[in-house]
Formats: C-alpha cells, structure tokens, sequence
C-alpha cells in the first residue's frame, strides 16, 4: 500500500498580496505530486481565491482550506464555488469520474495521510 502524504502549504505572503489569487497552475503542480493538498490562512497570508484546475490526476484529489483571517477566501473553479468563511476549514474534492470538483462533505480522505499545520497555528 503506498502512503500518502497531505501537502500543507503555508501561505506566508506580504501585505501586497492580500488581493491576490493561488492560481490553478500552483496547486495542479501540487497535485501532479500529492492527492491532497492543504492551504491554511491567517490575516497576514489571506488570498481572495484559491482557483483549482480543471481536470488533475486520475483518482480523486482533495484540496482542504482552513481560513483563519478575518475575511472570508473562495475555493473556486470551472463550475464551481464555494465561501471558505473566518474559521471554516473546507474540503474541495475532484471526483475524476464525473470530471468536477464537489464540496466534501462525508468524503474519505486517502490512508495514510499525514496533516501538517504551519508553525503558529
């Protein structure tokens, strides 16, 4: 059985970057390496959007925002919407059967999986 390991990316930008995006070329390059990956965010590392790619891997991919800033961030793609609001932690999972992200709600994160929170949280 081979483990997986869950990515946190620990988004640690400068005030200039507040209104900015992660693109979905920055989290498939995530996903081309790992089936699930995590973005935590506090006030001095918020980002407006977290944007997925269309399609990624075969298998299902999950991607998980914890937003602890005081704003709310979107999870958002072709199709696809969902407010990650102050304090919410939000699964977006890649159902590659049916080729769309979907809001996870009962999904099963894959064995193995190894959760890291960024230092300070």
């Amino acid at each position: 059985m081979k483990r997986m390991l869950m990515v946190a990316v620990c988004m640690m930008f400068t005030a200039s970057a507040f209104a900015g995006a992660l693109t979905s070329a920055e989290v498939m390059e995530l996903l081309r390496q790992n089936r699930s990956v995590e973005v935590y965010m506090n006030d001095a590392s918020w980002r407006k959007e977290i944007n997925l790619p269309d399609e990624t891997s075969p298998g299902n991919n999950f991607v998980t925002v914890g937003n602890n800033s005081s704003k709310s961030t979107f999870i958002v793609g072709y199709n696809f919407s969902v407010e990650v609001k102050p304090g919410d932690i939000v699964t977006a999972v890649y159902k590659h059967d049916q080729k769309k992200w979907v809001t996870a709600s009962n999904e099963k994160q894959p064995d193995g999986m190894q959760h890291v929170s960024p230092p300070g949280q």
